[in-house]
């Protein structure tokens, strides 16, 4: 291209910080196991809401966590509904254990870890924790969850997993009832100590519907104070929005790519690759995407 196409010496460092992102995002293949739908919230927004809540079968999970190590994958999630529901999680973990997965991590609205003793014993699997926490305070985190005392459990558990796990990553999911309390939660979650929080926007399948999504003009604004005030304390990573939507945070969004390198196992037992079954409920404008560098 002419002078007048050519990108700036900080354009230029900012593809490749984010090609960099691309790659090793990309060379993490991992496997997501959804254990079971049952779950003690009712989250507005679930993305499997609308299934059963029923548990997945143990020999299936177990047969395709080994299959995918067979393959060379060595990242494993264990998802749901609530995974620490599932009643044979411990019994899952132990036959894992031996596979030598690099990381297993469990993610969890946290509220059994509000037990000290179920926190410890989690925590001596080794595994590391994402627990799923949606407001600054009991009004808001209890609106989205349905769940009467929720806020409390899920505050005291990530207290006890802050103590008890070496790895501990928050997970918010964004949505309309959240977005202008984000700011407070994450000064709480600094205050608490988090060192990791993952921003996600949601998928609007499940009970998940558009009435949920915020507005992107307040949405960039709230991102970007959280990212100004607590991003390296907090390691802030955004999920689920593309990069047009989040001028001079590019280098803190996870896109759909990552996501080809992922596959999900269902509760019952079907295995999707995550990238394609997302890229069926998604859809680029030519006009704006197909120029994009992105």
């Amino acid at each position: 291209p002419g002078p007048e196409t050519s990108p700036s010496p900080d354009e230029v460092r900012l593809r490749l910080t984010v090609l960099a992102r691309k790659l090793a995002e990309h060379g993490e293949a991992k496997l997501i196991v959804n254990l079971s739908y049952a779950c003690n919230n009712r989250c507005s927004f679930c993305s499997v809401g609308d299934r059963p809540r029923c548990h997945g079968d143990y020999e299936v999970q177990l047969a395709e966590i080994r299959a995918a190590r067979a393959r060379g994958i060595r990242l494993l999630d264990l998802d749901g509904g609530e995974p620490t529901l599932y009643p044979r999680l411990f019994e899952l973990l132990a036959a894992v254990a031996p596979l030598g997965m690099t990381r297993t991590t469990v993610t969890t609205n946290g509220r059994r870890l509000a037990y000290r003793a179920f926190a410890r014993r989690l925590a001596a699997t080794g595994v590391q924790v994402l627990i799923s926490f949606h407001g600054s305070k009991a009004e808001v985190h209890e609106r989205l969850t349905g769940s009467p005392g929720s806020y409390q459990q899920t505050l005291l558990g990530l207290r006890h997993a802050l103590v008890a796990f070496r790895e501990v990553g928050v997970n918010t999911t964004l949505v309309e009832g959240n977005l202008d309390d984000l700011p407070a939660l994450a000064d709480l979650l600094a205050r608490l100590g988090v060192r990791r929080w993952t921003i996600q926007s949601l998928t609007p399948v499940g009970t998940a519907g558009l009435e949920h999504v915020p507005d992107p003009e307040r949405t960039r604004a709230r991102l970007r104070e959280v990212v100004a005030r607590h991003g390296d304390a907090l390691n802030i990573s955004i999920i689920g929005l593309p990069y047009c939507e989040l001028p001079g945070l590019e280098p803190r969004v996870l896109d759909d790519h990552h996501k080809m390198a992922r596959d999900m196992l269902f509760v019952d037992g079907t295995r999707v690759n995550l990238g394609a079954y997302l890229a069926e409920r998604r859809y680029h404008v030519p006009e704006r995407c197909d120029p994009c560098v992105y």
